[in-house]
């Protein structure tokens, strides 16, 4: 049979509604939004390609099986769900679950599969099912069974079958090799990921202090030198480049912790200037609108009054008017005292945060 594409007929046929009588089910179905569905089964479909599952927020059960895979794909979006059955494909190899890590269960039966990989960020995997793959004969290979035990750290069900506790000690005794081997591997990744993500820290820590093309400096003026290469030739005439290679390391890093402390304490003092034109703009703010609160609270009583007394409803709106004046006149006073404020501020901000700049500017120079 031809093989599928998911369409969004098929989305909607696939979710499935629990706890309901079945017509209110199939109503419920074809109105759900889809953040709010929980399961999808798309058994049985010939679907041919795992595409447009997009949109669901809550989803913790995906059940594919039976149908004409050959891939595992987008799917890394869907990060809430918990159990995935893809069993009765022709997928060919574990990938794309890296970042399903709630996942409990885990089908991946009778399918093409040869190599146990791309499991291991699944450390919260309680089942799985690996039967009737290429990966080995699971009826008649202990072997096998123990080597799945022994990596998947928390599994309790292998292919249907409970993993007792002298498998697992028998797995992790047999692999202990293996496994000590993977744990010194999965902490240097840790490292290189860490030293990764300082590194690129450092670098945009550089960009914002200008430090940028510092290191090296010295290596690339050599390098760009069209004279350093027949001067290299001159016996003795370079001896002495080693210690001013030294000397300019030193300098460096002492201009680069100079540099950074005075970059920390320019975004310190824009913290303060900000904090101190927050607070001073808030207050105004409040003043602002406690007098045009008090004039609403004028005005709804005057015109009230000027309802009930027609007689004297003309005066009192005069009277209204000119209170409008005047809130209009204290409105204008406190934008213009406001104004100098702020003004002051920014003067007093910009007289220091440029003798840090010329503080900086002699550091580069020296």
């Amino acid at each position: 049979m031809e093989g599928k594409a998911i369409t969004t007929e098929i989305i909607r046929g696939a979710i499935k509604v629990e706890g309901l009588v079945p017509e209110v089910c199939e109503d419920r179905k074809k109105t759900i939004p889809l953040k709010l569905v929980t399961c999808l089964e798309f058994s049985f479909k010939c679907i041919k390609e795992i595409n447009y599952l997009i949109g669901f927020e809550c989803l913790t059960r995906l059940l594919l099986d039976n149908n004409q895979l050959s891939k595992i794909q987008n799917l890394s979006h869907l990060t809430t769900l918990t159990e995935l059955d893809l069993s009765f494909n022709s997928i060919e190899k574990i990938e794309g679950l890296e970042t399903l890590t709630n996942l409990t269960d885990l089908s991946l039966y009778n399918n093409k599969i040869a190599r146990l990989e791309g499991l291991e960020t699944l450390e919260e995997l309680v089942c799985l099912s690996l039967g009737n793959n290429l990966l080995a004969d699971l009826e008649d290979d202990p072997e096998y069974r123990l080597f799945v035990i022994a990596f998947m750290r928390n599994i309790l069900y292998l292919d249907h079958k409970l993993c007792f506790k002298a498998q697992i000690e028998q797995a992790k005794d047999d692999y202990q090799d293996e496994l000590q081997e993977l744990k010194e591997k999965e902490l240097q990744e840790e490292i290189d990921i860490k030293n990764r993500l300082a590194k690129r820290a450092e670098t945009e820590l550089y960009k914002k202090a200008n430090l940028v093309g510092l290191d090296g400096l010295f290596e690339r003026m050599l390098e760009e030198d069209p004279e350093h290469t027949r001067l290299m030739e001159v016996p003795t005439l370079l001896e002495a480049l080693d210690e001013y290679k030294e000397i300019h390391r030193t300098s460096t890093a002492e201009l680069k912790t100079t540099i950074i402390g005075l970059y920390y304490k320019q975004q310190e003092e824009i913290k303060l200037w900000q904090a101190a034109m927050k607070e001073d703009v808030g207050k105004k703010d409040d003043e602002s609108r406690a007098i045009v609160n008090s004039f609403e609270e004028l005005k709804k009583k005057t015109i009230q009054e000027a309802f009930e007394d027609r007689s004297t409803g003309e005066e009192k709106l005069k009277s209204l008017l000119t209170e409008n004046n005047v809130m209009k006149y204290q409105l204008m006073e406190l934008e213009v005292v406001c104004f100098d404020e702020v003004q002051n501020l920014w003067m007093q901000f910009e007289e220091v945060f440029y003798a840090m700049i010329d503080v900086n500017k002699q550091h580069y120079a020296n």
